[in-house]
């Protein structure tokens, strides 16, 4: 059983569902994520998330990555895959905005998420719940999608 850090709520959005979790997030990785996502984006952003998963089920964001933006709209993004360790902290999964206001993920956030997952378990045996953020304006959401 996975235990998280702060508050858990259950979300249901198109048939999945979701854990809503506060995460620990250092310093350096908050202002990394306020210095890429300022309210006026008018397009979409994304930025990996690395850390580790405690004993404990604490979930800890210590490092964001900025991938290669490939294209971008107001209603999606494709990036450069991101790496699977940045400075020795193992990716947990990506954080992106949604200009349009809506903070919850939607059907196209989980399957590329669904579809991440599955590569990294077929590849690296990875067993672990993949995180997914969203950022609308200044409010930032974490989320686990279950696969």
């Amino acid at each position: 059983m996975l235990l998280l850090f702060g508050c858990q709520t259950n979300v249901n959005n198109t048939q999945n569902e979701y854990i809503k979790f506060v995460p620990k997030i250092s310093d350096v990785a908050q202002l990394t994520l306020n210095y890429h996502f300022v309210p006026e984006l008018s397009t979409e952003r994304m930025l990996c998330l690395y850390g580790d998963i405690g004993n404990n089920g604490m979930i800890s964001i210590n490092e964001v990555y900025f991938p290669v933006q490939l294209n971008s709209t107001e209603s999606y993004i494709f990036t450069k895959s991101c790496p699977l360790y940045y400075n020795k902290n193992f990716l947990l999964g990506t954080i992106h905005n949604h200009p349009n206001s809506n903070c919850i993920p939607s059907s196209f956030d989980v399957q590329e998420r669904v579809k991440s997952w599955l590569y990294l378990n077929y590849t690296y045996n990875y067993t672990k719940r993949i995180i997914e953020g969203i950022v609308c304006g200044e409010v930032y959401n974490y989320y686990i999608v279950n696969v």
